[in-house]
């Protein structure tokens, strides 16, 4: 048996042409890669350089974006963290600990200065006034709009060149590489 055969009876698929899955073939949609396959091993390899930059870039940004503002690194993360689409849930001073692995203490320094600095407030909660949400006053909008302009026009044109469901897909792919990333620092905090 092919390592691309043993590789999908393994998974539970077989195998077809060009080392896709058989469960893809059959539902006419595109079809998802098996690990091993001959198609896996030229895909792989360039999206994991490609994401490898990026992440690298998003480091580089971060510190820029900092220095630019005149903040700290760690305040253009946490800005970042309180940075929401609607319907997602404010965030707590435990909620920014919990995600960016830094100490309770800590957290409650960088949003002393944030809050000093004039980029957040703390607001008590309505219903259990001992609970206390963090949110942006605004000042991360004109600061950092001035930084960010050419780069979201350029990230404008760039996905200009995709299909809605090409976006769709890149979407679905970001989303997931988050959850393995988070899952990840998670079990690296758990471990600590």
């Amino acid at each position: 048996m092919s390592s691309t055969a043993s590789e999908a009876s393994a998974t539970g698929e077989r195998a077809v042409a060009g080392g896709e899955s058989a469960a893809g073939a059959a539902s006419g949609g595109p079809r998802p890669l098996v690990p091993g396959s001959e198609a896996w091993l030229e895909s792989i390899p360039p999206l994991a350089t490609a994401g490898r930059s990026l992440a690298v870039s998003l480091i580089s940004l971060q510190t820029a974006t900092a220095r630019a503002a005149g903040i700290r690194p760690t305040d253009v993360a946490i800005i970042a963290h309180l940075q929401r689409v609607p319907g997602e849930p404010a965030r707590t001073p435990g909620d920014l600990a919990r995600l960016t692995g830094l100490t309770t203490g800590a957290i409650t320094g960088v949003l002393d200065r944030l809050e000093r600095d004039g980029y957040v407030r703390r607001v008590r909660d309505q219903h259990d006034r001992r609970k206390i949400f963090v949110e942006l006053t605004g000042k991360d909008i004109e600061t950092f709009n001035a930084v960010f302009g050419p780069m979201i026009a350029g990230l404008n044109r760039l996905c200009s060149t995709f299909s809605k469901q090409q976006l769709e897909d890149i979407t679905r792919y970001i989303a997931g590489c988050h959850e393995v990333i988070q899952h990840a620092v998670e079990g690296m905090q758990d471990a600590a």
